[in-house]
């Protein structure tokens, strides 16, 4: 059961390594798109989505459903904010401090969509988790 005093276990477990790995491979994938509009790392978000899935699985085979929901929240958590903070360094450095102050705010903006999302896929890599370890036993 997640419990507040095992939620700093869950979160550190949820940014590293699998958040960290996440948010870079999901920067990579930006960088190409770096000249589109700001859905870009949006759009990046959601394609990841299998990552988080499978983030959650790995935390729910160990922890249960709340640890696979968390995991999955946290992990696109920490990508949606390694992607925007890479994007408004770049921003800063190619163009000008309001361009990169105005991608820091659309990063808050959508940080509860983004923490939404990866709970969702949390909740699927968990979900999957509780099915699969019946067949292993």
């Amino acid at each position: 059961m997640l419990t507040m005093k095992s939620l700093p276990g869950e979160w550190s477990r949820a940014i590293y390594p699998y958040g960290l790995l996440c948010g870079f491979l999901m920067s990579v994938s930006a960088y190409p798109m770096r000249h589109w509009d700001a859905p870009v790392p949006m759009i990046v978000v959601v394609l990841f989505v299998p990552c988080y899935i499978g983030a959650a699985f790995l935390a729910g085979r160990r922890g249960g459903l709340a640890s696979a929901v968390t995991t999955g929240a946290v992990t696109a958590l920490t990508g949606h904010v390694v992607v925007f903070l890479l994007t408004a360094l770049y921003k800063l450095i190619n163009a000008t401090w309001l361009v990169a102050l105005q991608w820091l705010g659309l990063a808050a903006f959508s940080a509860l969509l983004t923490a939404a999302i990866g709970a969702g896929a949390g909740l699927a890599g968990g979900m999957i988790a509780k099915a699969i370890k019946p067949i292993q036993s």
